[in-house]
């Protein structure tokens, strides 16, 4: 048995044309993780004691809805290092966005955007404390908000965003 069309004409929320990568589907959305592991090794040529050899495990995920009309997409990666050699310093990284897709009108698009990203501040930086065993993190968030219009050949937009950014005590 064929599938059959929405009455309003809009695509069904499974289509066997669509030739989408793969994914885990979760309800109305499909999660595409990715997992990667890799050993590295850093040699700093500055006369410094910082030469080291690492793991680095990541973590990457999208999500994504699988609705008729507007979309929320997900996305998240972290990183995460430990040292197996040496004394460098371990620089771990957490990512999250979310957008969602408003579809107003057939010429009118609205988008809300949220997002968290955490870092640690690098050794290097001007700014870094110099006796620190581990940097202050980074935490930033980001808040924002667009709309777009087409007026026939052309495209008007507006957009807003915040974004905050606060820094934790560095350990000595």
């Amino acid at each position: 048995n064929l599938r059959e069309g929405t009455i309003d004409g809009l695509r069904t929320r499974y289509d066997n044309t669509r030739n989408d990568a793969s994914g885990i589907r979760i309800g109305t959305f499909i999660l595409k993780p990715t997992l990667g592991q890799s050993y590295n090794h850093e040699f700093n040529k500055g006369g410094s004691v910082d030469d080291r050899g690492y793991l680095e495990t990541g973590l990457k995920g999208t999500l994504t809805s699988d609705w008729s009309r507007h979309q929320l997409t997900v996305t998240g990666t972290g990183i995460w290092q430990k040292n197996v050699s040496g004394s460098g310093e371990t620089e771990p990284l957490a990512d999250i966005n979310a957008e969602l897709r408003l579809d107003l009108s057939d010429e009118t698009i609205g988008r809300l955007r949220a997002g968290y990203h955490f870092e640690r501040e690098d050794s290097t930086d001007p700014n870094a404390i110099e006796a620190a065993t581990t940097q202050s993190g980074i935490n930033q968030y980001t808040l924002g908000a667009g709309i777009e219009h087409d007026f026939g050949l052309l495209r008007g937009s507006a957009r807003v965003d915040f974004d905050r950014y606060d820094y934790s005590a560095a350990k000595f």
